[in-house]
């Protein structure tokens, strides 16, 4: 067998979507038989709403510990060991700071300066913290920022990790051009690589996902209010491939542990009453299009479809989304069943409820 045929045959599995590709150390794992239970691990969620901060069994979607807190905030983050939970706290008075827990019984530990949106690698010994003028590179376990920051010359408002690639992409809107700027940093050397500007003409980034699998990065931008587009950019080709109308860019992108599908969310405005028609988007990541869109209801009742983030099991098997922002207090987290692409529960331990949730290890007892 020649080399050249050796290398079509590669090609042409990983073309039709790598059904044929073992899995091994340095890859996510892939999605098994529909048989096999999800991997068991921790949801946190923190409710500003009523100052409430609850530990979750997944799969089981149980509370296992809940906690009172004499504070509003808002994004949760846990660190790789899965021993801290991050909690961001809103403190106008004394300024803004975080908040960290054990996660074993949420009894409460420190404060600690550092605020801002966290981004944990899990295997490489390294984070990231955004803050709102600067990227710092910090020690996972002390939070400590090693090495220089990198300032930013506008506040970033999109960020994704790629913990395969160790890539970090950020947001910034640049005046100069009238642009959203899409920069991403080599997180093994600490380095800026380059950058992307997105015109204004397309509308402003709202949100932004890459996938290594397909070399794509993935957007949604705003026109107005009312009116936003998912784009879907294929760097090597350095053009966008595809486009799709939402009714609102206040959702989020996510992609699957094994790279195979883009869960996209169009989390509508539920203050000014914009109810998104398909509120989970499912896109195929090798011929871009939707797969199917997931509708918001389960066995017991109809959800309000103001969504945001999504967050997905280590082996790709359940999907968690949060509230969005606007939704109100009137939407509870969602499990979607990624083998099936199902709504299969919903959780809210009140009637008015917000969520803003992450998954993380079962930490020792």
């Amino acid at each position: 067998m020649t080399r050249s045929f050796l290398y079509f045959v590669i090609s042409l599995m990983f073309a039709v979507g790598g059904y044929f590709l073992s899995c091994c150390d340095d890859c996510p794992t892939c999605q098994t038989d529909e048989d096999t239970p999800v991997q068991p691990c921790r949801l946190y969620a923190f409710d500003s709403m009523n100052q409430f901060i609850m530990s979750m069994d997944v799969p089981a979607d149980t509370i296992i510990d809940s906690i009172r807190v004499d504070y509003y905030g808002a994004e949760i983050f846990v660190t790789p060991d899965g021993t801290r939970l991050l909690v961001m706290r809103y403190d106008h008075e004394n300024g803004h700071r975080m908040e960290i827990y054990n996660t074993t019984d949420l009894s409460y530990l420190q404060s600690y300066d550092l605020y801002g949106e966290y981004f944990f690698d899990g295997t490489d010994n390294y984070g990231v913290c955004m803050s709102s003028d600067s990227i710092c590179f910090i020690d996972p376990n002390s939070l400590v920022i090693q090495g220089s920051a990198h300032h930013m010359p506008y506040p970033g408002y999109a960020a994704f990790l790629d913990t395969v690639t160790n890539t970090f992409f950020v947001k910034f809107h640049r005046d100069s051009d009238t642009a959203s700027v899409i920069y991403w940093y080599d997180c093994n050397t600490e380095a800026f690589v380059d950058s992307l500007a997105f015109p204004l003409t397309r509308g402003s980034v709202t949100a932004i996902a890459y996938n290594w699998l397909t070399d794509d990065l993935y957007m949604t931008s705003k026109m107005k209010t009312g009116l936003a587009f998912f784009y879907q950019y294929d760097f090597a080709l350095d053009s966008i491939i595809s486009r799709f109308v939402l009714s609102e860019a206040s959702g989020s992108i996510a992609v699957t542990p094994n790279g195979r599908e883009i869960y996209m969310t169009d989390g509508g405005h539920g203050m000014f009453g914009y109810i998104p028609p398909r509120p989970i988007w499912i896109i195929d990541a090798f011929t871009h299009q939707p797969i199917t869109w997931v509708p918001p209801y389960d066995t017991a009742r109809v959800i309000l479809p103001f969504f945001h983030n999504t967050y997905f099991t280590s082996d790709g098997k359940r999907a968690y989304i949060e509230a969005n922002s606007s939704s109100g207090g009137g939407v509870p987290i969602v499990v979607i069943d990624t083998r099936t692409h199902e709504l299969i529960k919903s959780i809210s331990p009140y009637l008015a409820f917000t969520s803003d949730i992450v998954l993380g290890m079962v930490p020792e007892s």
